[in-house]
């Protein structure tokens, strides 16, 4: 994977679990061509799954979005032509069938040399094996993780679902009470358009001010997640890419909490300062009375936003989260292990299971988690064929323009898979791993995952993986 145009150093921490320094591309969002052709991207119209028809958003079922341009500087040469976009799916796209022959010996072409572990599944999307290598070996997935745990939460939730940050009354003052918005924020929203810390003292400010009070002590509660904050198999480091679990967290990004939920509380004193409302103290954690008014309160933006958000830019703090809820709607007790559990029922009851399988995060980042290649081609197939878990696939980067493959497939090889291929990246020290669909130059839609293990050398696994997924998207 060559980084032409290099200008400085970016430290990629988003998902690893480790700081490794890497050469950061110049003009990351370059403003010359675009190469606009998104697997499965529609305008308008129906769907055809199955014999099911699925009605498309005005952004389309997979949403061209906001993609930009791309810079031409990141080829050898001319950047690939355009493709022309797909339509929509129909049963006579789906019934294309891919070269299984061709694609298996070109697989096997690819040079090994210092990629590490191998293993891979590719089907169609009748789950028809295309190619394989040690399909049904588990591996350490590293952040494919956040697909499982996206589709367990839009399972238990829906994804029109919100999460509500609540004020409520107390014979003191007030506490801030937090129901588990992964995306809410002291500063600059996380999502366009959503409700932040300073919407909701904006709220309550005004509520108060109506009802004669402008000073008030202030207490915090975050107890509706249980266990510790920070995962037993985190070492110490991981708090370059994650802060500490929390229900109540207005900062997530920041990595330097001990304590997310008083690091919201103090801010949202801070916040009802500025608004008039003199906050005598911030009294700690408190337990709400079961009758106890509510003063103001805001509401996250939907399940199905929040999972596109953590799936595009993998996102670890909002994954933690989500995994803590699927343990809350399973009846558990919204911690690490409750959510594991939770989430290993749920894979169980849907056919995405094997007995080589371990969960024990939701993000990815514990190297305890094993899930064989075969399993998480299932789960694209599964957020495929489902239109409850499509924010799923909506989220998945694009190769070489969003997200965390934005800097990716940048040499002439891998160029072909720019625009096209569309997958959720996993990265740890001496893991990498890519997982997702692309529909093919000859039509066929198939859905993949690469995953390598004990790499030895760091560009050639990647090298490895977008080649990989190249050999998909132009056969």
């Amino acid at each position: 994977m060559r980084a032409p145009g290099l200008t400085g150093v970016d430290k990629m921490t988003c998902e690893r679990g480790a700081t490794v320094t890497r050469r950061k591309a110049a003009n990351e969002y370059g403003v010359s061509r675009i190469v606009s052709r998104i697997a499965i991207g529609v305008l308008a119209g129906v769907i055809v799954l199955g014999g099911v028809g699925v009605t498309a958003s005005a952004n389309g079922w997979l949403p061209l979005g906001p993609l930009g341009s791309l810079n031409p500087e990141a080829y050898v040469g001319d950047p690939p032509s355009q493709g022309a976009p797909v339509a929509g799916l129909s049963s006579a796209d789906a019934g294309i069938v891919a070269d299984a022959a061709s694609i298996q010996q070109r697989l096997a072409a690819l040079d090994l040399n210092g990629v590490g572990v191998v293993s891979y599944s590719v089907t169609d999307l009748a789950g028809t094996t295309v190619a394989a290598h040690e399909e049904g070996t588990a591996a350490i997935p590293a952040s494919a993780m956040k697909i499982l745990t996206s589709l367990g939460a839009l399972s238990a939730y829906g994804a029109d679902h919100r999460f509500a940050t609540t004020v409520v009354d107390s014979p003191d003052g007030i506490i801030l009470v937090g129901g588990g918005d992964p995306a809410l924020r002291d500063g600059d929203p996380l999502i366009a358009g959503q409700a932040t810390l300073a919407t909701l003292a904006d709220a309550t400010a005004t509520a108060l001010t109506a009802s004669g009070r402008t000073s008030v002590a202030l207490g915090f509660n975050d107890s509706l997640f249980s266990g510790p904050m920070w995962h037993p198999n985190w070492p110490a480091e991981y708090g370059a890419d994650v802060a500490p679990i929390s229900a109540l967290s207005a900062s997530p990004q920041g990595w330097s909490e001990a304590d997310t939920a008083a690091d919201a509380a103090a801010a949202f004193a801070r916040l009802l300062g500025e608004r008039g409302i003199t906050v005598t103290a911030v009294t700690g954690r408190v337990t709400p009375a079961a009758d106890t008014a509510s003063v103001a309160s805001i509401l996250s933006p939907t399940l199905g936003e929040i999972v596109q958000h953590v799936v595009t830019t993998s996102y670890n703090f909002g994954a933690e989260v989500l995994l803590r809820h699927v343990s809350l709607a399973a009846g558990g007790d919204g911690s690490f292990s409750g959510g594991a559990a939770a989430l290993s029922t749920f894979l169980q009851t849907h056919g995405l299971w094997s007995g080589a399988m371990t969960i024990a995060d939701g993000s990815g980042l514990a190297r305890e988690n094993k899930v064989p290649p075969a399993i998480l081609a299932a789960a694209v197939r599964t957020a495929y064929k489902e239109v409850g878990y499509h924010d799923v696939l909506n989220g998945l980067p694009v190769a070489g323009v969003t997200g965390t493959l934005s800097r990716r497939f940048d040499d002439p090889i891998e160029a072909p898979g720019r625009g096209v291929v569309r997958a959720k990246t996993g990265t740890l020290d001496d893991v990498h791993t890519i997982t997702g669909f692309v529909q093919a130059n000859s039509g066929a839609i198939m859905v993949f995952s690469f995953m390598v293990n004990q790499t030895t050398v760091w560009d050639a696994s990647l090298n490895w993986l977008d080649g990989a997924a190249t050999v998909l998207a132009t056969s």
